[in-house]
């Protein structure tokens, strides 16, 4: 993963960049500290806002939500994150990933009002 990311930022192919990272950080964030994973995931954001990606940036969103969900005990966070994943994924009318970010919204809600 780390040589797709590496092989994407040279040839200058941003949008690839971003979802290679997202993909970086959630195999991170199995086998290492959270902490490595939102870091990486936070490179993943910062690229997707700066070359105004939205479909990256919802993905990477979603993936923050997921891990702070399940790696984490950030639920705020999580849910956060999931929201605006799925205002992302609804805006750019993509169904299935509003349908993932509403059911971890879901989940992250239930866990903040127990």
């Amino acid at each position: 993963a780390k040589a797709r990311v590496r092989a994407f930022s040279k040839a200058g192919w941003s949008e690839e960049e971003a979802l290679a990272l997202v993909n970086l950080a959630t195999v991170t964030a199995k086998c290492s500290p959270i902490g490595e994973a939102l870091g990486i995931i936070s490179k993943a954001l910062r690229l997707c806002e700066a070359i105004h990606f939205a479909a990256g940036e919802a993905e990477a969103s979603l993936a923050v939500a997921s891990m702070q969900l399940h790696y984490s005990s950030n639920i705020e966070e999580a849910w956060r994150c999931a929201e605006k994943a799925r205002r992302l994924f609804e805006k750019l009318g993509e169904p299935s990933g509003e349908a993932k970010a509403c059911k971890l919204s879901g989940l992250a809600s239930s866990r903040i009002h127990d």
